[in-house]
C-alpha cells in the first residue's frame, strides 16, 4: 500500500534514481507493510491482513465517494473483523459494509460523505481491524475538495393555509454551494384560481439568502387543497420545493330582517325576526345592537345575544305616544368572533293610512307531499281602513299557497297561510316574497325549505331461495334510508304456506344494519313454488318486498320413505337381499342409485340427476314394459302421486336433501 506520513516516505523521492530506487525500494515496501497491517511479516497460527487497493480518496463537498479494503485470512483464521476509522474531520462521516465482516467475505466498501461545511485540504486517518486478539491498522488519505458551484432552497412551511380574503407567509432559504455566485430567479407554479404570490425580493444575487414568499387569497379563489411548487433558477441550475396550500372560507355571518320596511304609528309596536346565517363554520355567539333610533322608539332583542348554536332572534319595536312622524333609517348590527354585519331597516312613523305585512314564522320547512302553514299579520296605523290582498310570489314549481281568508277586510288582521308540496317537489331553499295589495303594496320576507321526508326501503339478499322440506334457509334484510330516516323498522313475514316458519335476528334493525332472516321448511309442505312477504313497520310508514320460495323433494322426508314401505322389503331390495345387487334401505339407497349404472343393463344408470327418461329407476316403476327388466314394484305399481314425486326429485337434480 502506498501512504502519507510515514507509510508515504516508503515511496522515497521520485526525483532520485532509478537505480537508487531499484535498490531499496524493495527492502522498504516488506518493512512498510509488515508495519502498516498490508505485508506478509512472518507471522504463526490463524491470523489475518488488512490492505487498501488505493489509500487516497478525494470527496468535494457534500458529496461522498467510496474506497476498497480487504480482509485476507490465514491459517484458518474465522473470527468476525470488526472496522473503525479515526481522524475524521469535522462534518465528515463514515461507513462500512459489511462491518463486522464475516469469515467467508473479504471485500470491504468503506463510504465517505462529506457535509458542505466540511473544510477544504488534506487528511490522514486511521483505519483499525479488530479480530478476536489481533489489530491490523491501514492509513488513508482524505483530501477535500471544494463542491462544484450548485444551490439549493428550503421553506420555512411545508404546509401552509389562507383564507378566502387573506394572506399568509412563509420564507424562501437559498443555500449556495461551492462558490457559486449566480443571481437566482424565484417564481411560483400550480398556484389555484384567485391566489396571487409575490417574492420579496424576487431575486436573490450576491450575498442574498432568503425571500419573503406572500400568498394573497381573492373573495373568490378556489378553495380546498393545493400543491405548488416554488421554483429558483440560477444559470443553467433549475431547483424546486413543494409547497402545501390549503385555501379556506373565512368564518363570517350575515344579519337579514324578515321585513326591511315598517310603517307605525304613534303607540304602536312591532316585532321582526332577526336571521342569522352562519358561514364558513363560524360558531360565535353574536350580540346584537340598533343604532339610529329616533325620539320617543324603543327597541329590544329576545335574546339580545344569539348563542353559537342558534340562528335567529326577535326584534321589538315600541313607538312612544309623543313619537314624531318621519322616516328613519335604523342599523341592526351584530358582534361576534372580531366581526360586525350590518342590516337596515326603514322604520316609517306616520298617522297617513298604511300598513305593515309580516310572517310568522318566516323561516318555514314542507316536506315533500306534505303542508306546513304560518300566520299572516297587517298592521294598520294613520286610519288605514282597506282591504288587504293576500298573494305570495317566488314559490317553485310543485308548491301552492292558499291563504284562508284569502283578503283581510277592515278589522280583520291576521290571515292563515298553508303552503302545500306536491310529491314531485324539488328539494331546496327557496325565498319566498308576501305581497299585500290594497290602493299600495307592502311586501314581507320568507324562507321556505322543501325536504325529502323521512323514509326506508327493504332488500332481501337473495330474493329467491330453494330449499328442500324438512330445511332451513336464510336471507339477509337490510334497511337504507331515504330523507334522513334513521328510526328503528320492525320486520314481519306474511304469506307462509302452512308448515314454513320464519323467524328474524334480530326482528327490529335501522338504516345500514342487517337482519337474518331464517325460513324452516316442515317435512310435510307440499313441493312448489311459494311468494311470500317479508314486511318493515316503522310508525305509519310500511314497506314490503316479495321472496320467492321454491320448495324442493326431499329425498329423506318423501322419496325414502316410498323406497322403504314398497322396495326395501324382506327378499327384495332390503340390505340383505339387494336383489340385482340394489339395497333401497334407508342410509344406503342413495348411494346406490345416483350415477350408478345397472348389473342387469351397464349401460343404464339408475338415476341421472335431471333426467327422469334416462333414469333405469323410473322407467321401471313407471312403465309396464321398460328397457331393461320388469316393471317394478313386483308387488304392485306405486299410485301415481309417488310416481310423479319420483320424476320430480330426479327433474330438479337428484339430491340428496
Amino acid at each position: 500500500m502506498i501512504w502519507r506520513s510515514k507509510c508515504i516516505a516508503a515511496q522515497g523521492d521520485r526525483r532520485m534514481g532509478r537505480a537508487y530506487g531499484a535498490l531499496i525500494l524493495p527492502m522498504l515496501t516488506l518493512l512498510l507493510l509488515a508495519r502498516c497491517g498490508g505485508g506478509r511479516a512472518p507471522a504463526t497460527g490463524a491470523h489475518f491482513f488488512l490492505s487498501v487497493r488505493n489509500p487516497a480518496i478525494t470527496v468535494a463537498q457534500g458529496g461522498q465517494a467510496t474506497l476498497t479494503m480487504s480482509i485476507e485470512r490465514v491459517g484458518n483464521f474465522t473470527a468476525p473483523v470488526q472496522l473503525s476509522i479515526e481522524g475524521l474531520p469535522e462534518g465528515v462521516e463514515a461507513s462500512f459494509s459489511p462491518n463486522p465482516v464475516p469469515s467467508d467475505q473479504t471485500g470491504v466498501v468503506l463510504t465517505l460523505h462529506a457535509s458542505l461545511q466540511t473544510p477544504t485540504g488534506s487528511h490522514f486517518l486511521l483505519v483499525r481491524a479488530q479480530g478476536g486478539s489481533i489489530t491490523r491498522e491501514a492509513q488513508i488519505q482524505l483530501t477535500i475538495g471544494i463542491a462544484a458551484p450548485d444551490f439549493n432552497i428550503q421553506l420555512s412551511l411545508g404546509s401552509i393555509g389562507v383564507v378566502r380574503g387573506g394572506s399568509a407567509s412563509l420564507q424562501v432559504s437559498l443555500t449556495r454551494i461551492g462558490n457559486f455566485q449566480d443571481a437566482v430567479n424565484l417564481s411560483l407554479e400550480g398556484a389555484p384560481a384567485g391566489v396571487t404570490a409575490e417574492f420579496i425580493p424576487t431575486t436573490l444575487s450576491g450575498q442574498q439568502s432568503t425571500s419573503m414568499l406572500n400568498l394573497h387569497a381573492s373573495a373568490s379563489a378556489a378553495t380546498g387543497s393545493f400543491t405548488l411548487t416554488v421554483v429558483a433558477i440560477g444559470g443553467s441550475i433549475r431547483r424546486t420545493a413543494q409547497l402545501n396550500l390549503t385555501v379556506t372560507v373565512a368564518p363570517d355571518f350575515t344579519l337579514t330582517l324578515s321585513s326591511s320596511d315598517i310603517t307605525l304609528t304613534p303607540g304602536g309596536q312591532t316585532t321582526l325576526t332577526i336571521t342569522l346565517t352562519r358561514i364558513g363554520n363560524f360558531a360565535q355567539p353574536v350580540t346584537l345592537g340598533i343604532e339610529g333610533l329616533p325620539t320617543g322608539v324603543s327597541a329590544s332583542f329576545n335574546p339580545s345575544t344569539i348563542p353559537g348554536n342558534q340562528s335567529s332572534a326577535a326584534l321589538t319595536l315600541q313607538v312612544g305616544a309623543s313619537a314624531s312622524p318621519g322616516v328613519s333609517t335604523l342599523t341592526i348590527h351584530g358582534t361576534g368572533g372580531g366581526l360586525t354585519r350590518n342590516a337596515n331597516l326603514t322604520l316609517r312613523i306616520t298617522e297617513t293610512p298604511d300598513f305593515s305585512l309580516s310572517v310568522e314564522p318566516s323561516n318555514l320547512v314542507v316536506q315533500q307531499g306534505g303542508s306546513v302553514g304560518a300566520t299572516v299579520r297587517i298592521t294598520r296605523v294613520g286610519g288605514f281602513n282597506e282591504t288587504v290582498a293576500l298573494s305570495l310570489q317566488g314559490a317553485p314549481n310543485g308548491v301552492s299557497a292558499s291563504f284562508t281568508p284569502s283578503s283581510l277586510a277592515p278589522g280583520q288582521n291576521s290571515a292563515t297561510l298553508t303552503l302545500q308540496a306536491t310529491a314531485q317537489a324539488v328539494p331546496g331553499t327557496y325565498q319566498l316574497t308576501m305581497v299585500g295589495t290594497a290602493s299600495f303594496t307592502r311586501t314581507a320576507r320568507l324562507t321556505l325549505e322543501v325536504r325529502v321526508p323521512p323514509d326506508f326501503l327493504i332488500a332481501l339478499n337473495p330474493s329467491s331461495v330453494s330449499v328442500a322440506q324438512g330445511g332451513t334457509t336464510t336471507v339477509r334484510v337490510a334497511i337504507s334510508a331515504v330523507g334522513g330516516f334513521n328510526d328503528a323498522v320492525s320486520l314481519s313475514a306474511m304469506n307462509l304456506p302452512p308448515g314454513v316458519s320464519a323467524s328474524f335476528n334480530p326482528s327490529t334493525i335501522r338504516p345500514g344494519e342487517e337482519s337474518l332472516l331464517t325460513l324452516q321448511v316442515g317435512t310435510q309442505v307440499p313441493h312448489g313454488s311459494y311468494t311470500l312477504i317479508v314486511q318493515g313497520t316503522a310508525g305509519s310508514l310500511s314497506h314490503s318486498v316479495n321472496l320467492d320460495l321454491q320448495v324442493l323433494i326431499s329425498f329423506q322426508h318423501t322419496i325414502q320413505p316410498i323406497f322403504t314401505q314398497r322396495c326395501a322389503v324382506l327378499g327384495c331390495h332390503d340390505s340383505r337381499a339387494r336383489t340385482a345387487d340394489l339395497d333401497l334401505s334407508a342410509g344406503n339407497a342413495y348411494a346406490n342409485i345416483v350415477n350408478v349404472p345397472s348389473v342387469q343393463d351397464p349401460n343404464w344408470i339408475r338415476v341421472v340427476p335431471g333426467d327422469p327418461m334416462r333414469s333405469l329407476l323410473y322407467r321401471k316403476v313407471s312403465e309396464d314394459n321398460p328397457p331393461v327388466g320388469s316393471r317394478m314394484p313386483l308387488g304392485g305399481r306405486l299410485t301415481d302421486e309417488q310416481i310423479l314425486l319420483i320424476r320430480l326429485w330426479i327433474e330438479q337434480g337428484a339430491r340428496n336433501n
